[in-house]
């Protein structure tokens, strides 16, 4: 469960710059 929850804690930030990014794209469009 701790290299699970450390994985979340890692890649949470990369997935919220990735949503942001697209979202950023759709109102831009």
């Amino acid at each position: 469960l701790a290299q699970v929850y450390r994985a979340m804690v890692n890649l949470t930030p990369v997935a919220i710059k990735v949503l942001d990014h697209e979202g950023l794209q759709q109102l831009t469009a």
